[in-house]
């Protein structure tokens, strides 16, 4: 005789469902999961995280010290007005900081929310958030830049060369005409016996 045990509902079968394919989109996003507990100091990461920092279960201690120390110096501020905002109560929206990956020392650029969960008398009790992994995707966004600066750079000194190339021809017609006529008079006056060493030495100036 088959064991009878409890039935299950509609509606815990339907939850079961949404939860799996919650799980899958987190999966498929890229996203690690971590939460911090309020009442015990502990910050939880799955798998995912583990792999982001370069850390094991073994060198992570749960203390948000060790996390904090993987964060890039240059970063540390914008990450703790986040953290401080979650521990307000404020949700946080998408931003980005670097970290140095523990067990390569390698610098990668992460990108993380989170916000605040309460329990069922409306008290916090813990805050929960993911980060993701965007190096690749801020390499890709850099060498665009670099490109786009580097076209910039290339059509200001196209233009450069071109305004001088107009500058040296309006400025060389008229040295032109000046040397034309400068050897002109001095032919002139040499002709009829009038040139000086005081000319002479005038006329070199103007040449």
């Amino acid at each position: 005789m088959p064991s009878v045990g409890k039935p299950i509902s509609p509606s815990s079968s339907k939850m079961a469902h949404l939860l799996g394919r919650l799980e899958l989109a987190v999966k498929g996003s890229g996203f690690a999961i971590w939460e911090f507990e309020l009442n015990t100091g502990k910050l939880l990461w799955d798998a995912k995280m583990y792999s982001v920092y370069g850390h094991t279960s073994k060198t992570f201690d749960s203390s948000p010290a060790t996390w904090r120390a993987c964060i890039v110096p240059e970063d540390i501020a914008i990450v703790d007005q986040k953290f401080a905002e979650l521990l307000e109560g404020k949700a946080v929206e998408i931003f980005e900081f670097r970290i140095r990956k523990h067990d390569t020392g390698e610098i990668r650029f992460i990108e993380a929310n989170g916000a605040m969960e309460l329990d069922e008398n409306k008290n916090p009790y813990r805050l929960v958030g993911m980060n993701r992994d965007i190096t690749d995707r801020k390499n890709i966004e850099l060498a665009f830049e670099n490109e786009r600066v580097a076209r910039i750079s290339t059509a200001k000194m196209a233009a450069l060369g071109e305004m001088a190339s107009g500058i040296a021809h309006e400025i060389n017609n008229p040295l032109t005409i000046v040397s034309i006529t400068s050897a002109k008079v001095q032919k002139i006056l040499t002709e009829k016996s009038v040139m000086n060493e005081e000319l002479r030495t005038n006329f070199e100036r103007i040449d």
